[in-house]
């Protein structure tokens, strides 16, 4: 029976996918037309599935990108809301150290991804470590990976 039901959840999980890239290239279709009725009819389909399927708007940002990046971006928006939290609340550094710590070792792996999407040669670390970038890093490789969705100098890959 449990394969059965890990069966299910994983054909529920593909379905949904398929219908987050079809959302994502109905809006880079809207996105490059170069007719004002034709952008506007792919941009209302599309925002009329995102909503029936009830899909984080965070995905749908850089259509024309990879959907990696689109994950990338919404995961550093909201890991920047949380360091900001806690900088912002001196006294939550005393009683939530785990919880503050696991926030940055998941940031820093969201900022791996990104050097990986552009390209950056990040050194091997033995099995076991983790990387923790420096904040001067940080900013780095947020702006980089911001300058290349604003820029929209890219080449899209198959989001598949």
């Amino acid at each position: 029976m449990l394969r059965a039901e890990i069966l299910a959840q994983a054909m529920e999980e593909k379905e949904e996918l398929e219908v987050l890239l079809k959302v994502r290239a109905l809006l880079a279709t809207a996105e490059s037309s170069e007719f004002e009725g034709e952008t506007q009819a792919f941009y209302s389909k599309a925002m009329s599935l995102a909503e029936r399927y009830e899909i984080d708007a965070e995905l749908l940002a850089f259509p024309c990108e990879e959907l990696k990046v689109a994950v990338v971006m919404a995961e550093l928006g909201r890991l920047k809301e949380i360091v900001q939290a806690y900088e912002d609340e001196d006294e939550t550094w005393q009683t939530k150290t785990a919880e503050w710590s696991a926030v940055l070792d998941e940031y820093d792996g969201v900022l791996e991804v990104a050097c990986d999407i552009l390209c950056l040669p990040l050194k091997r670390l033995p099995y076991g470590c983790r990387r923790h970038f420096r904040p001067n890093d940080r900013a780095k490789i947020e702006k980089l990976i911001w300058d290349r969705v604003m820029s929209g100098s890219h080449t899209p890959e198959s989001e598949s």
